[in-house]
């Protein structure tokens, strides 16, 4: 009876042991799939962030620096790919989450984003508001950049079959970044796109070098002009783009092989260049600015690059910041910085420079100067663009026979200590839908209507992080390019209306 009552204990515990073996079986299979159905999800979710974030992880071509802020968003991402944060259903849905995700990541950087959102649409229905005044002497600029776009808020659908109007606010949206280059360590002052050439980009720094980047394709740079002992101070493109000619404060004007990177001439003086422009129709003269002398005056100079040669010059009140030439080249107009526009006429065979024509006092100093001509209702408007210390950008018209300027429209932008440039849209060719561009000290670019009676700009891309220097359009304002004190280099990419796609 011990030896049955044993063996039928014995195969009782043998039972109990078999079910608890089967038991923890099941359960550890039960959690090896749980796991590596997770391990799936994150790798899924992993390779869809880098499917639509692949820019996060950019670093420069050439050395290989990684930018500090989109490395840190790049883990920060990462990051939460890793933790299935990131939806991976569709396109669509990616790339909407990256947008929402991206808005918290820089609102953690940068603070929450103004009601001016730099890409928000709705902002530009604003712009026609009636009875607004024409000077912008009371603008409340926000200094919390962001890139987030706002949804746009459109009236309600109305009942009639015509398309709704699109205004220039809406024209002048954009999608975001194209690419940002950022190859110098120091300010990026001067940027200008090659003429009617999207894809060719030049930009100068303060340490001395101008690069020339491809933009499209292939982002990348792909010159780098070496040879200024000084900080780059304006260049400017030949009209078929195979020259380039550059001033720096190292007191020498050169010219420089686009194709090569070859520095060709070197004209050295004797006080710094501020500034140079290729004539429009001669582009074997350049003109240049310099600074005051002892005398306290500037000097325009007129060279032939071809031999090297000075064939004209001309003083002014003070130091030459600005110079531009109307549309047949007949006519330059120089700014000093003693708040003085003069204009000279120059005979276009021979590059002397003959008489002064007028000069115009504004009162304070003025960086960048732009000439445009468009068509109104009654005759053909001569407009000249001035950037001005005090705050403001001022639009004149040039009065007939060059009598002088007079002041048609002021809009505010954020200077007086830096040099900051503006230009005028390009396309545009008639003067109820001109528009301008510039850059500002609040680190924002603003985007203004000629005609408009607000003093609220069309658009306003706040991206940048510090001072914006200036900002240049591709000849079918597909690309805006911007440049900042920090050497970097963003180019936006422009949302086209339906007819212009």
């Amino acid at each position: 009876r011990r030896t049955l009552l044993s063996e039928s204990l014995l195969y009782n515990d043998s039972r109990r042991a078999s079910a608890d073996t089967r038991q923890s079986t099941h359960s550890l299979w039960t959690i090896t799939t749980a796991v590596a159905v997770v391990e799936q999800q994150r790798s899924a979710a992993s390779a869809a962030a880098s499917e639509v974030l692949p820019h996060l992880a950019w670093q420069d071509n050439l050395f290989g620096r990684p930018h500090p802020y989109r490395d840190w968003r790049g883990r920060l991402l990462a990051q939460a790919a890793a933790r299935g944060d990131l939806c991976c259903e569709g396109a669509a849905d990616r790339r909407g989450n990256y947008l929402r995700f991206r808005e918290q990541l820089l609102i953690q950087k940068f603070g929450r984003p103004s009601v001016e959102s730099a890409l928000s649409r709705s902002e530009s229905s604003m712009a026609d508001t009636p009875d607004r005044a024409k000077t912008s002497g009371e603008h409340n600029a926000t200094a919390t950049p962001s890139l987030s776009p706002s949804p746009s808020r459109s009236a309600s659908p109305s009942k009639s079959k015509t398309p709704p109007a699109v205004n220039a606010g809406q024209v002048y949206a954009f999608a975001g970044m194209h690419h940002i280059f950022s190859l110098h360590s120091r300010a990026v002052s001067v940027i200008k796109f090659a003429n009617n050439d999207k894809d060719l980009l030049a930009f100068g720094s303060d340490d001395g070098s101008i690069s020339i980047c491809s933009v499209l394709l292939n982002p990348q740079r792909i010159r780098q002009l070496t040879g200024h002992k000084g900080p780059i101070t304006d260049f400017d493109w030949s009209m078929m783009n195979d020259f380039i000619a550059s001033v720096s404060e190292d007191c020498a004007l050169r010219m420089w092989k686009v194709k090569t990177g070859e520095c060709c001439r070197t004209i050295a003086g004797r006080v710094r260049c501020y500034c140079c422009k290729f004539h429009p129709l001669n582009n074997n003269f350049v003109v240049f600015g310099t600074n005051a002398d002892r005398s306290g005056q500037g000097a325009v100079r007129v060279v032939n690059v071809s031999t090297g040669r000075q064939i004209a010059s001309h003083s002014v009140h003070g130091a030459v910041s600005a110079i531009e030439f109307n549309a047949d080249g007949s006519v330059i107009f120089v700014a000093d910085t003693k708040g003085f526009v003069t204009s000279l006429a120059m005979q276009v065979m021979t590059g002397q420079i003959t008489t002064t024509l007028c000069t115009t006092a504004l009162g304070t100093t003025v960086t960048s100067l732009q000439f445009k001509g468009w068509n109104s209702a009654s005759a053909f408007e001569p407009m000249l663009l001035a950037c001005c210390a005090d705050n403001s950008l001022k639009l004149f018209r040039a009065k007939a026979n060059n009598s002088g300027l007079q002041l048609v429209h002021q809009f505010y932008i954020k200077s007086g200590t830096h040099r900051i440039r503006s230009c005028f849209c390009p396309l545009i060719c008639d003067s109820s839908n001109a528009c301008v561009v510039s850059g500002s000290e609040d680190s924002c670019v603003y985007i203004y209507r000629v005609a408009s009676e607000s003093v609220k700009p069309l658009n306003k891309l706040q991206g940048h992080s510090c001072v914006v220097f200036d900002a240049s359009w591709t000849y079918d304002e597909t690309l805006l390019a911007t440049c900042d004190l920090d050497g970097t280099v963003y180019v936006w990419k422009r949302v086209l209306k339906p007819a212009e796609t």
